[in-house]
């Protein structure tokens, strides 16, 4: 099909990297606890470090941008994060839009840089590497080293009628699978790249870059341009890579391939301005921060000429982080990531039966490309986890009482309410769904209201629905757990709980129940990403010797991690709360297809 030009879009206004800047506004200096605002936290303890083999760890999460710089030893010297808009100058006319402006990324990555580097300034030693990792399956056109639109974020569903294009011409969903790893509809990015092709077709042509990471976009700046690249984590969640396994040898893994030759045949689909691949445990060096760009975000002496690594997505840090480089005793290790979006994730071998037959078997479950090629990332996820939880938290008590403990205030409210919520039961699909089942259309909502329900129950009945989803993540990936009496299906015993809804008693609670299975809140759960981005450049750079392995202690698992006792900070599920909440799950997991032939669907949302 061919479609007329239309005349582009205004183009953002002129970055502020780009042109004379004021300094930002300093962030407000103290311990963190949130990302919710710019934050700020140092350990002295760890002055005697070479300054030379630190590693700035960067996350370009969905609300905000945080950097940890790290030692070898994976202690946190200091942090700091700062926040960014999310929305679009249009929702009416595009539903389902997500939208971002780059250049907020690479704002906040200054902002968070001095901070971080602020004591190191004066020291005159430049830091061994910046590792980069953030939000993946986003979509940002570039040109001459910036973006020219809005990014296209992995929540935005907007691109409906593309993907139902897509699988027409494709023949399909069953003959997709066939020529594209891990499509998944309106998400996306071929789908994306489509609907702009058709509604912006000359900022798609001017682009000489696609960008598919917000990680990739900041590694695209700093190295003024030079760098275009996309780690295999972030590529194999596009779905444009060629299926996987006519790659596969048994012994060098995979060998990711953009799927051009059914790319190039969309209109509007230049498969030359892809991002080339990066696939290997070590990240890549894709350059050095460049002196005009340094001098344009006011950068600190410390990173002017570090190298650049181009790190995993976001997903894939945090497996790291969560469960280190091995497979362990078990074969496999298996956590739960609660942030604002939210999944279970197992790394297993990429011969094993989970890799293969995955990915096929269940709506909504991911097999992604682990940095080391011999190993596989098997991943459920849901849209709205902590997001859902933070809508709840401004709908139910509007402003933020504490600060940064954002979810202090609506554990308190929640808490008040008995287990079960009274028969309330929440559906967290506020922006769509992912996973267990994939539908750009649909939305949250409360059931069983009744004159009785009130703030408290329709609170909690927000963190068990959350939870109520976390099972059926769980069952998607076959790992349903039975609880503590030794008879449970789990992997590797307490399953890891990491990001920052791992701070709630409650939720943790309430995760342990619902799943039926012990869970382990992970102390720094929101340094995981960065000790697992850093792990890499901590190896390239020989900061771990020869043998590239981490000292102990860097990743919070070992081999023994099964053998938990009560006072290690395992949460166990009570029995009866367990056998309730199974109840209430069974007519959970039901509600969405019913509500779905409602023909809801057509409401404006």
């Amino acid at each position: 099909m061919h479609h007329a030009r239309v005349a582009a879009p205004a183009a953002p206004a002129r970055p502020s990297f780009l042109s004379p800047r004021r300094r930002a506004t300093p962030s407000r200096r103290r311990a963190v606890a949130s990302s919710s605002s710019s934050v700020f936290s140092r350990d002295a303890d760890d002055d005697d470090d070479d300054p030379s083999r630190r590693v700035l760890a960067i996350d370009v999460g969905t609300s905000a941008l945080k950097a940890s710089l790290l030692s070898p030893s994976g202690r946190t010297l200091a942090s700091s994060s700062t926040p960014y808009a999310t929305g679009t100058t249009r929702p009416r006319a595009h539903p389902g839009a997500v939208e971002q402006d780059p250049d907020e990324w690479v704002d906040a990555f200054a902002r968070t840089a001095r901070d971080v580097l602020a004591d190191d300034d004066d020291s005159g030693v430049v830091v061994a590497g910046v590792a980069l990792s953030g939000q993946m399956q986003n979509v940002v056109f570039a040109k001459g080293g910036r973006a020219i639109r809005p990014a296209l974020l992995y929540s935005d569903v907007r691109a409906t009628a593309e993907a139902a294009a897509i699988e027409d011409a494709l023949g399909g969903a069953d003959a997709i699978s066939r020529v594209l790893h891990n499509h998944k509809g309106a998400a996306g990015c071929l789908s994306k790249w489509i609907w702009a092709a058709k509604r912006e077709r000359r900022v798609v042509e001017a682009a000489d870059a696609i960008l598919l990471g917000a990680h990739s976009y900041l590694a695209h700046v700093l190295t003024r341009g030079d760098a275009s690249a996309c780690d295999a984590t972030t590529a194999s969640t596009t779905g444009m890579l060629a299926p996987l396994n006519g790659d596969r040898d048994g012994r060098d893994g995979s060998r990711p391939r953009w799927a051009t030759d059914v790319l190039g045949a969309f209109d509007g689909v230049d498969p030359r301005k892809l991002p080339a691949l990066i696939a290997g445990r070590t990240p890549a060096a894709v350059g050095a921060i460049d002196d005009a760009v340094a001098d344009a975000l006011e950068l600190p002496k410390a990173l002017r000429g570090a190298r650049v690594f181009h790190g995993v997505g976001d997903l894939a840090s945090t497996t790291i982080g969560a469960t280190g480089w091995d497979l362990g005793d078990g074969g496999a290790r298996e956590y739960l990531y609660l942030g604002t979006s939210g999944w279970i994730a197992r790394t297993c071998a990429a011969q094993d039966d989970d890799a293969n037959s995955s990915s096929s078997s269940a709506d909504g479950v991911f097999e992604l490309l682990h940095p080391d090629p011999r190993l596989r990332i098997v991943a459920s996820s849901m849209v709205t986890a902590g997001g859902a939880a933070e809508w709840a938290r401004a709908a139910f008590l509007g402003s933020s009482r504490t600060g940064n403990n954002s979810l202090a205030d609506l554990d308190a409210l929640a808490a008040s309410a008995p287990p079960g919520s009274g028969g309330v039961l929440f559906l967290p699909h506020l922006a769509g769904e992912r996973s267990p089942f994939t539908d750009a259309n649909a939305r949250g909502g409360f059931v069983n209201l009744s004159m009785k329900s009130d703030a408290a129950a329709m609170a909690r009945a927000v963190l068990e629905g959350v939870a109520y989803n976390y099972r059926s993540l769980s069952i998607a990936l076959g790992s349903e757990g039975e609880g503590r009496g030794g008879e449970r299906r789990g992997r590797g015993g307490a399953l890891p709980v990491v990001g920052g809804g791992a701070r709630s008693a409650l939720w943790t609670r309430t995760l342990a129940d619902v799943l039926n299975r012990p869970v382990r809140p992970v102390a720094d759960a929101t340094e995981i990403a960065a000790r697992g981005a850093a792990a890499g450049v901590f190896v390239a750079c020989g900061s771990w010797g020869s043998d590239g392995e981490p000292p102990r202690g860097y990743f919070p698992v070992d081999d023994d991690a099964s053998d938990l006792s009560d006072d290690d900070g395992v949460v166990y599920p009570d029995a009866e709360n367990a056998e309730a909440h199974a109840r209430n799950h069974e007519v959970f997991a039901k509600l969405h297809a019913a509500i779905k032939t409602s023909g809801v669907d057509a409401l404006a949302n």
